[in-house]
C-alpha cells in the first residue's frame, strides 16, 4: 500500500480525505468526523501503490491526478495527460459526480428483477442507466462498480452496509453517490477503455489467481445420488462412453442422509455437520483415490450454517451466530427464519479458525475443493467463508491452489481463488440466453470465473435444449452441469443418442481448448480481463456496445452457440479481418451478418484472423495433457501475437515464475511464425511434437523450420514426422517431429 499522507480539506461541512490506493486509483472519503482508512473486503490488502507527487491541493500518480478545484468547492479527476474526466461535489449527505463527457456505463454485475434492485433489466443488458444498490441473493450479485466510456471508473466501498450509485440523467453525465447520511466512501480512477478499467480494478481489489488445471475441464454436479454404487456406475459410464470429465460435485448427500431445511432454530442432536455419509462414501479415502485413478476429483457442498444442537449451543455461547436471532424464555427465536438463525458469522476470526479445523479432514481425505451454497445472509459472507477455507488450506496444505464455487459474490471475492455460479435457474430456452447475459456482466465486474447450471437447475430439458446448454458451456469460464434432485441427472447419455453425440463433441472441444484456456487464465491473473468477454471489450464502438448473445472467448475465438429452438442463429462478424470456422477452418470475410441453420451437433464459433490458437488432442481428463502432441492454428490475414503459458496445474509455483511461456508471433509480411520460449516448471515434458495449421495462407512452395527445408508430403504427416502438405487451397499443415519443449521454433513459408 502507498504510505503517502492523505490530502484533507473541508467542503459542505464535511471532512474530505483523499488517498492514493494504487498507481491509478484515488480513495475519497467524506464524513462528519475523521475518516477511517480501513481496507475492508473490497480492497486487496496486498495492493501496491506507486510513485506519487503531492502538493497542498493535489495528488498525482502514474495514472492521473485528483486535485481540489481553484475555488475549493469540489474535486477534479484528471488523466495522465491532464484531461478533465470527472468532478466530485460533496453535499451534506452524498457526493455528486459530474462527468466531463456523456457516455455509457458498464459494470454492476447482474441481478434478476427484485424489489432490492432499481434496474429491472440489470441482468439483461450490458450498459447501466438507473441505479446500483449492492445486493446478493440466489442468482443475484450486484456490486457497486462501473466504468464510464468518458474515461473513468468508480468503486463504491460498501462492505455490508448501505450504498447506492444513482444516475441523475440518461446521458451519463450526473451521478449521486452515497453510503449513509454521515459518510461516503468511494474510489475513482482514470480508465480510457474497458481493458484499462479491468486492470485498474484488479490492482485495487486483487486479481483472480490461476485455478487448478482440472477446474478448467468439465465438472459434473448433481443432487440426488442414492448410494456408492450409483456414483461408481456413473463414473464408469463417463469413461466407457468417452465423455471427458474432471470432477464430480456432490450435493447434501455426500455428508448427510437428508437436508436440514425443516429443522428448527435449535437444530437436532443427532445431526452431523462435519461427517461423511457412509451410504455414498463407505471408505472416503479409498473412494476418492479410486476416482482419482480415473482422473476424477471430488468436491462437496457446504452450507454456512450448523444443524447439530450441541454445536449450535457452543456457537451461541461464543457469540458466533449471526445477530438476527435473540433468546426468549430460554429458547433461540430467529427474527427471520430457522435457517438464517443457524448461520455462523464468518467475520469473526475465531469462527474461521474453528470452522477450518472441522473441515480440514476432508482435504486430508482427498477432497479437491468446495461448493459453497446459500450464503446470502449478508453481502460479504461468501468472502469471509472463503477466507476461512483458503487461509486454512494455505496454512496446512501450502503450495496448493484453492478452488471453490459460490452462489453469489461481493467485490474482492475473486482474489481468494473462488468461482461463482449464476444461481438456481429454471430449465427453459429463455433462461439459456439469460446465462450469457449474466456471465458477461460478471466478467466485467470483478468476477472472471463464472459458471451456470448447464441444463438448468429445475426442470427437465429436451434433448435439443440439453445439447445447446452444453455447447454454450464450452465457451464459459467454468463448464459445469447441475440439477435438482427431482429432475433428470445431466449426464450426457441421458437424453438420447443424438444428443449424446452432440454433447460428446462439445466436451471434446472443451478439452481441445485447454492449452488456450490455461493461457487465458494466466492472462486474467495479470490483467483482470475475463475469459468470456463482451464483444465491446475487443471491438469498442456502437455496433457491439449492447451485444450480449455472442461473445469473445479470449482474444481469438468468437463464440455464438445456438440459443433458440430449431437451430437458427444470427451472427455478426466484425469487419477488418477474416474469420475462420473453428470446426472446418473455412474462411469468412468479416463485416457481415450470417443467418445460420445449425444441426444438433453444430457449434458456431470462429477464429479471428491474425491470431494464434494452441489446441490439445481429444482428452478424457486434464491429467492426460502433459507431454501430448499439440496443434497450433495460425489464422493468417494480419500479424498475430499470443502468449501461451504452461505450468504444473496444481501448485503456486507459477507465482514464482515457474512456468513455460511461449511467445508466438506471426509476421504476415514475411510469412514467418516464431515461437520464443522462456522459463520452465517442475515435471514439464522435455520434448513434444507440434502440428502447425496455417489457415488462409495461400500458395506455398517451400517450408523452412529453423532455417532448414522440410519435405513436402502428399498425405498428412503423423505427429512424429517432419513434413508439410497442402490440405486445401488455403490451409497448410506442418508437422515438426519431436522438438525440445524449451527450444524456440521458427517456421517460414515461401
Amino acid at each position: 500500500m502507498n504510505k503517502t499522507n492523505p490530502l484533507s480539506c473541508t467542503i459542505a461541512n464535511r471532512t474530505i480525505t483523499v488517498t492514493p490506493e494504487t498507481s491509478r486509483a484515488f480513495r475519497v472519503q467524506a464524513g462528519t468526523g475523521t475518516a477511517a482508512n480501513t481496507p475492508g473486503t473490497h480492497l486487496d490488502p496486498a495492493r501496491k501503490g506507486g510513485r506519487t507527487q503531492q502538493t497542498d491541493d493535489a495528488i498525482t500518480t502514474r495514472g492521473g491526478t485528483l486535485r481540489l478545484s481553484h475555488g475549493g468547492r469540489h474535486l477534479v479527476l484528471l488523466d495522465a495527460e491532464d484531461r478533465r474526466l470527472l468532478a466530485l461535489y460533496p453535499h451534506r449527505h452524498h457526493i455528486e459526480l459530474r462527468s466531463a463527457r456523456a457516455g455509457l456505463c458498464y459494470g454492476g454485475a447482474d441481478a434478476t428483477p427484485t424489489p432490492a434492485t432499481a434496474d429491472a433489466a440489470l441482468g439483461k443488458r450490458l450498459t447501466r442507466h438507473k441505479a446500483l444498490k449492492p445486493h446478493v441473493g440466489n442468482g443475484v450479485s450486484v456490486v457497486p462498480w462501473l466504468w464510464h466510456t468518458g474515461g473513468w471508473a468508480l468503486l463504491l466501498l460498501t462492505e455490508d452496509g448501505p450504498g447506492s450509485i444513482r444516475w441523475l440523467d440518461k446521458k451519463g453525465r450526473g451521478f449521486k453517490i452515497s453510503n449513509t447520511r454521515s459518510a461516503t466512501d468511494l474510489v475513482v480512477m482514470p480508465a480510457a477503455d474497458m481493458a484499462s478499467a479491468l486492470q485498474a480494478l484488479g490492482e485495487l481489489t486483487g486479481f483472480a489467481p490461476v485455478p487448478p488445471l482440472w477446474a478448467l475441464g468439465f465438472l459434473h454436479s448433481r443432487w440426488g445420488y442414492r448410494d456408492a454404487d450409483e456414483i461408481r456406475r456413473t463414473q464408469e459410464t463417463f469413461r466407457a462412453h468417452k465423455h471427458p470429465v474432471d470432477a464430480f460435485i456432490y450435493d447434501f448427500e455426500w455428508c448427510i442422509p437428508r437436508p436440514d431445511y425443516g429443522f428448527k432454530a435449535h437444530g437436532r442432536k443427532t445431526f452431523a455437520d462435519f461427517a461423511w455419509n457412509p451410504r455414498l462414501f463407505p471408505d472416503p479415502v479409498e473412494d476418492m483415490a479410486e476416482a482419482r485413478r480415473h482422473g476424477i476429483r471430488t468436491i462437496g457442498i457446504r452450507k454456512p450454517r450448523l444443524a447439530n444442537t450441541f454445536l449450535l449451543r457452543k456457537a451461541g455461547k461464543c457469540g458466533w451466530r449471526l445477530k438476527d436471532w435473540k433468546r426468549i424464555k430460554g429458547k433461540w427465536a430467529p427474527l427471520h427464519d430457522a435457517i438464517s438463525s443457524r448461520v455462523i458469522d464468518f467475520r469473526v476470526p475465531e469462527v474461521r479458525a474453528w470452522y477450518w479445523r472441522r473441515n480440514r479432514r476432508f482435504i486430508e481425505d482427498g477432497m479437491a475443493g468446495w461448493w459453497n451454497d446459500e450464503g446470502e445472509q449478508f453481502p460479504t459472507l461468501y468472502y469471509w467463508w472463503n477466507r476461512a477455507q483458503a487461509d486454512g488450506q494455505a496454512q496446512d496444505f501450502p503450495n496448493t491452489r484453492f478452488w471453490s464455487i459460490n452462489r453469489s459474490y461481493s467485490m474482492g471475492l475473486a482474489r481468494t481463488g473462488a468461482a461463482v455460479w449464476t444461481g438456481d435457474s429454471k430449465t427453459r430456452w429463455k433462461d439459456l440466453r439469460i446465462e450469457v447475459y449474466k456471465t458477461l456482466n460478471y466478467g466485467i465486474a470483478g468476477m472472471p470465473w463464472t459458471a451456470c447450471d448447464l441444463g438448468g437447475f429445475s426442470g427437465d430439458p429436451t434433448p435439443e435444449l440439453m445439447a445447446r446448454y452444453m455447447q454454450m458451456g464450452v465457451f464459459f469460464p467454468i463448464m459445469r452441469t447441475h440439477s435438482c434432485c427431482e429432475n433428470k441427472a445431466r449426464v450426457p447419455w441421458g437424453f438420447g443418442p443424438d444428443a449424446e453425440t452432440a454433447i460428446r463433441k462439445a466436451l471434446e472441444w472443451r478439452y481441445r481448448l485447454l492449452p488456450y484456456i490455461n493461457s487465458l487464465a494466466h492472462e486474467t491473473a495479470e490483467t483482470g480481463k475475463p475469459l468470456a468477454r463482451p464483444m465491446v471489450l475487443e471491438f469498442p464502438g456502437k455496433p457491439f456496445q449492447e451485444e450480449c448473445e455472442q461473445w469473445m472467448f479470449g482474444p481469438s475465438i468468437l463464440a455464438a452457440p445456438v440459443l433458440d429452438r430449431g437451430g437458427k442463429r444470427k451472427v455478426t462478424l466484425p469487419g477488418g479481418t477474416t474469420w475462420y470456422d473453428l470446426a472446418t477452418g473455412a474462411p469468412c470475410k468479416g463485416g457481415r451478418t450470417l443467418e445460420l441453420k445449425c444441426g444438433l451437433e453444430d457449434l458456431p464459433a470462429w477464429q479471428r484472423g491474425g491470431s494464434v490458437l494452441p489446441l490439445a488432442p481429444v482428452l478424457q481428463h486434464t491429467g492426460e495433457l502433459a507431454g501430448r502432441p499439440l496443434e497450433l492454428r495460425v489464422a493468417t490475414g494480419a500479424n498475430a501475437d499470443f502468449r501461451q503459458v504452461e505450468d504444473d496445474g496444481e501448485s503456486l509455483d507459477y507465482r514464482r515464475g515457474r512456468k513455460l511461456v511461449t511467445r508466438w508471433r506471426w509476421n504476415e509480411k514475411t510469412r514467418t511464425l516464431r515461437g520464443r520460449v522462456t522459463g520452465e516448471y517442475a515435471g514439464m515434458p522435455k520434448r513434444r511434437a507440434w502440428t502447425l495449421r496455417f489457415l488462409g495462407v495461400g500458395p506455398v512452395s517451400t517450408v523452412l523450420i529453423n532455417g532448414k527445408p522440410l519435405h513436402k508430403a502428399r498425405t498428412p504427416g503423423k505427429p512424429g514426422s517432419r513434413t508439410w502438405y497442402v490440405e486445401d487451397d488455403t490451409t497448410l499443415v506442418v508437422t515438426t517431429g519431436q522438438v525440445g519443449s524449451a527450444d524456440g521454433l521458427t517456421v517460414t513459408l515461401r
